[in-house]
């Protein structure tokens, strides 16, 4: 009997070491993707007489395949009247929104979402964590294309003056 209580024992620590090593596996492959997204949005930055629809196309690419299921989800992206989408985007019950702002004025916004149920189903930590990385992403991209505009600005006002 005692030996049976600790066989049951030993199998409940197993099962709760291998339920945390999983989450944490998810964790990280979260960050990852993040990193990921975050590293193409820099190498943009890094580029010169980059255009803000450079920016948006390859923004909208990279939500879409950063996602933990990339095959279910789509992206779109509205920044002034002009709207950026990935091939498959549709309107969807499951989706987040981060608005894009830029000196204090919000200019658009990025949207993305899942085109069918997740096979996982919704959480509260996997919309949180989906909900948290598009903020994420929203700031780094409202950093780009306030360069860009900036950019963009002095070129016109170069070219006024000459």
């Amino acid at each position: 009997m005692n030996n049976d209580k600790m066989v049951v024992s030993a199998i409940t620590r197993l099962v709760g070491n291998f339920n945390r090593r999983r989450q944490v596996e998810r964790q990280m492959n979260e960050e990852m993707r993040t990193v990921k997204a975050l590293d193409r949005l820099s190498d943009l930055s890094g580029k010169e007489e980059i255009t803000i629809t450079e920016v948006c196309r390859v923004a909208v690419k990279s939500l879409r395949t950063s996602f933990q299921y990339p095959e279910f989800s789509c992206a779109r992206m509205v920044i002034g009247n002009r709207e950026f989408r990935t091939a498959n985007y549709i309107e969807t019950p499951w989706r987040n929104e981060a608005p894009v702002i830029v000196n204090d004025t919000v200019i658009g916004n990025i949207e993305t979402g899942y085109i069918k149920e997740r096979p996982g189903g919704e959480t509260v930590e996997s919309i949180a964590g989906e909900l948290s990385f598009l903020k994420e992403i929203s700031e780094h991209l409202a950093g780009i294309l306030r360069n860009a505009l900036a950019e963009k600005e002095v070129s016109e006002q170069l070219e006024e003056y000459r």
